[in-house]
């Protein structure tokens, strides 16, 4: 089934397509955008008669858009532009005779219920102040561990401001105090924001997206992905003063802005600069999911049994999507987790990286759709730009370096490209988690899970596993003990594995069992030096023979 969502925002008309398949997954396959602005000459709210007729065309050619794609179900809304405009009926019934679409104008809280939706369904909200920046207003949202505390609609968007304060060129000095001066008052009088400390603000839509992109274009962040990009409050700060002095055409020239956005990016920056100073807030997130995703998520809900977990339903998308081996892909991350408890246990590794550990392991294979040979190459790459919605870009990179080391262990991926995002240590981890990806693999190495379960247990210096199978797994065994040396290396532990056992002796056998004490390997030097010793302790005569 194919869902089209189409959004009149006051600055742009966008359409957005959909395949939705399986458990309520979905992937975008089209995506259509006009730059009409509704919201345009904000001291006249009535929308001018050659913005319906730009309007109706857009949506006639969008209708068309859709029927080619064989779209099932279109939605149509209308924001701030729409709702305060006074020939608002006009509008929607010209929309209504000429297309055939019948937009649903959303209220304040309604919209600012979506944008909720969109981004809590697609990252972790622990206390942050969602903003979506819009054409003609700004909705404000306070997020508590998922949910909605509170939300208000400020009737201050980037036209607004451009317009008032002549924004689109050189700013004037008394314009940009005038301007401060306005916002100021707008947000400081909002008691939830002023008294709230938050630990993270949310920035949405169009003009968050291109601050987003400018950021990562100016330190040349090694990723492409916008959703869930990390910056300062002192970033914005310096993107803001830097705008103010650049005329139309400098700013038109920057890396990743859009020409149609050059003259609005001020006036965005002035409201996020704004917020930065009303909360002391010092961390922002840019968030590439908003309204048009909340009315996914609410479509989605209503109509199919969807995963409880993002990270599961991102996951399993992909594997369906890719047409991945599920149950080897289930069961090697089981394998892998097994193996990965016992030494969080034992405080070698941080459960922080669980998810990482699932991310990879689930998608390890992912490669297997462009070619076998070097396939965790590509599942690098797979894992790197799809579309991962519970974890930030460290963890997706973490997870797409364990996926890639999971194979051939011996060859250390460079990370020279990502100095941005980790660190030797960070590499250090992935290393490890490859390593049990690598273990789970190979105890799966016929693809029908002959190796069902493992004990697993560190004992001194040993790091024990004894498999659960019912047939010979003695080519399992042998590729599971090939990473022996690194795992010594990495872990400071004697890969060992005993003989498989099946489900009724291993709960008559004890685990784990005595084991003798592995002999101390001697440097060359210390063989040395014994040797020496030996050779004075003899007696004289013993020495002259």
């Amino acid at each position: 089934m194919r869902l089209g969502i189409i959004d009149l925002g006051s600055n742009t008309v966008r359409l957005v397509v959909w395949e939705i398949y399986g458990r309520g997954f979905y992937r975008t396959i089209q995506e259509q955008k006009k730059n009409i602005r509704l919201g345009e000459q904000s001291h006249n709210p009535e929308i001018a008669e050659d913005k319906i007729e730009e309007t109706v065309t857009t949506l006639r050619e969008f209708r068309r858009f859709c029927e080619n794609l064989d779209v099932g179900r279109i939605i149509v809304v209308a924001t701030e532009a729409v709702r305060r405009a006074p020939n608002q009926k006009d509008f929607l019934a010209r929309i209504q005779t000429e297309t055939g679409f019948e937009p649903v104008v959303l209220c304040q809280h309604e919209e600012a219920y979506l944008d909720f939706r969109g981004v809590t369904g697609s990252m972790e909200v622990k206390n942050s102040l969602m903003v979506d920046i819009g054409g003609s207003s700004t909705e404000l949202v306070w997020i508590k561990d998922n949910q909605m505390m509170e939300n208000i609609s400020v009737p201050i968007g980037t036209l607004d401001l451009t317009e008032d304060f002549e924004l689109a060129d050189i700013v004037k000095t008394e314009a940009k105090t005038a301007m401060e001066k306005k916002l100021l008052e707008a947000f400081s009088s909002i008691d939830w924001i002023r008294e709230n400390v938050f630990s993270t603000m949310i920035l949405v839509g169009g003009s968050a997206r291109a601050i987003g992109r400018i950021e990562r274009y100016r330190t040349r962040y090694p990723l492409t992905l916008t959703h869930n990009y990390s910056l300062s409050c002192q970033d914005i700060k310096a993107l803001y003063y830097h705008f103010m002095t650049k005329n139309a055409a400098t700013r038109a020239k920057t890396q990743g802005l859009e020409r149609n956005r050059s003259d609005l990016i001020l006036g965005a920056l002035a409201i996020i600069h704004t917020l930065c100073r009303c909360n002391g807030l010092s961390e922002l997130r840019i968030s590439g999911k908003g309204l048009r995703e909340g009315i996914l998520h609410e479509h989605l809900t209503s109509h199919y049994d969807c995963y409880p977990s993002m990270l599961d339903a991102s996951l399993f998308a992909i594997i369906s999507h890719h047409n991945l081996n599920r149950d080897h892909a289930l069961h090697v991350h089981r394998l892998a987790k097994i193996c990965f408890d016992a030494l969080v246990e034992k405080g070698q590794l941080d459960a922080s990286q669980e998810d990482v550990l699932k991310c990879a392991a689930y998608l390890h294979d992912s490669g297997l759709s462009i070619r076998y040979y070097d396939h965790e190459k590509h599942s690098f790459y797979l894992i790197l730009n799809s579309e991962i919605n519970g974890l930030n870009h460290k963890e997706i990179l973490l997870a797409a370096l364990a996926a890639r080391y999971h194979r051939k262990v011996e060859t250390e991926p460079s990370i020279v490209p990502y100095t941005h995002l980790i660190n030797k240590m960070d590499l250090y981890t992935a290393e490890r988690l490859g390593l049990f990806i690598a273990l789970g693999e190979a105890f799966d190495l016929s693809l029908s899970g002959l190796v069902y379960d493992l004990d697993c247990a560190v004992l001194d210096e040993r790091f024990v596993l004894r498999p659960h199978a019912s047939e010979d797994v003695s080519m399992e065994i042998h590729k599971a003990m090939k990473i022996k040396d690194k795992f010594q290396e990495l872990f400071h532990l004697c890969l060992t594995i005993l003989d498989p056992v099946t489900e009724q002796e291993a709960k008559s056998q004890p685990f784990p069992p005595a084991l003798p004490k592995p002999e101390e390997k001697k440097s060359p030097l210390e063989e040395v030096c014994e040797a020496f010793r030996k050779r004075q302790l003899r007696a004289p005569s013993e020495a002259n023979e």
